[in-house]
């Protein structure tokens, strides 16, 4: 569904490349995963994404974990932090979880202009 989403969404803003969104993992699968690493977080307040992909502007792959609806839980940010993942912050309101993704897309686009 997401990567219909995407494809229909590059085509209307006439983009050339589709974001690709792959399958869902658990906590697990992700501590080899390669890239730059980013856990959209609730209780970060000074790292933002803008602020982060500044930073970090080397990188072919980014691969971001949104939680669940009430955000992750702070054992699983914790987990998540200890195999590499850094805790951003997407700004003082909570968004819907279906809202996130073409939040943090969005900021990534300006990011790379």
């Amino acid at each position: 569904r997401w990567n219909k989403i995407c494809k229909e969404a590059s085509e209307q803003s006439k983009r050339i490349d589709i974001p690709e969104i792959t399958n869902v993992k658990t906590l697990k699968e992700l501590e080899n995963i390669e890239g730059l690493k980013i856990v959209c977080s609730t209780k970060e307040k000074d790292n933002t994404i803008k602020n982060y992909l500044k930073k970090n502007n080397c990188y072919n792959k980014i691969n971001i974990v949104i939680g669940p609806e009430g955000g992750i839980s702070p054992k699983e940010e914790e987990y998540l932090n200890s195999i590499g993942f850094k805790s951003i912050s997407l700004g003082e309101n909570i968004m819907r979880v279906e809202t996130v993704p073409m939040y943090v897309l969005s900021v990534i686009n300006y990011e790379n202009m």
